[in-house]
C-alpha cells in the first residue's frame, strides 16, 4: 500500500475530502494496522469531477474487480455513500458519510491538519474518530474504539 501517492494524487487535483478511519487513527497515536486509505468527500459535482480525474491518474477502478474493469465516473461518487476502489497504490474506500458524524460538510470544520510524508492532509480528530467508532458495532470498530479511548486518556488525563 501507497497512501502517499494516492493522497498526492487528491492534493494535485484539489479534491476536498478528510482522512477517516484507520490512517487517520495511526496518525493520531494509534497502533491500528490498516490496509486502505478510507476518506469522506465532498459530494458536489465539481469535486466529484475532480475526485474522479484522480482516481483515474491512479489507474482506480471499482473494487471487488471485475471481469471487466470498472472505472469510477464522477456520476458514480454522486450517487453512492460508499465506494471501494482499488488501484496499484492500493485500497481506497470512498464515504459520502461517516457514521455518528454525518456527512463532510457536517464535520469538516472540527477537523484538524495532519502531515503524512510530504503532505499535508485534513483529518478526523481523536474524538471524531471516538465518535463515529461509537456509532459502529462490529467487533474490530470495538477494538479500535478501545484503543482510541485509551489514547485520549493518555493525552487528557
Amino acid at each position: 500500500m501507497d497512501p502517499e501517492a494516492i493522497l498526492q494524487a487528491l492534493a494535485e487535483h484539489e479534491v476536498e475530502y478528510v482522512l477517516v478511519g484507520g490512517l487517520a487513527a495511526t496518525a493520531r497515536g494509534a497502533s491500528l494496522v490498516t490496509f486502505d486509505v478510507d476518506l469522506c468527500f465532498r459530494q458536489d459535482r465539481a469535486n466529484c469531477e475532480r475526485l474522479a480525474a484522480a482516481l483515474a491518474a491512479l489507474g482506480a477502478q471499482i473494487y471487488p474487480y471485475r471481469t471487466e474493469p470498472m472505472a469510477i465516473t464522477a456520476e458514480i461518487l454522486a450517487a453512492h455513500r460508499i465506494i471501494n476502489a482499488g488501484m496499484p497504490a492500493g485500497r481506497l474506500d470512498l464515504l459520502a458519510e461517516v457514521p455518528g458524524l454525518g456527512r463532510y460538510e457536517d464535520f469538516v470544520a472540527e477537523t484538524a491538519t495532519l502531515t503524512l510524508g510530504s503532505i499535508s492532509v485534513l483529518a478526523l480528530t481523536v474524538d471524531q474518530l471516538i465518535q463515529a467508532k461509537s456509532a459502529l458495532s462490529r467487533p474490530k470498530d470495538r477494538e479500535h474504539l478501545d484503543q482510541l479511548l485509551a489514547l485520549k486518556k493518555l493525552r487528557d488525563p
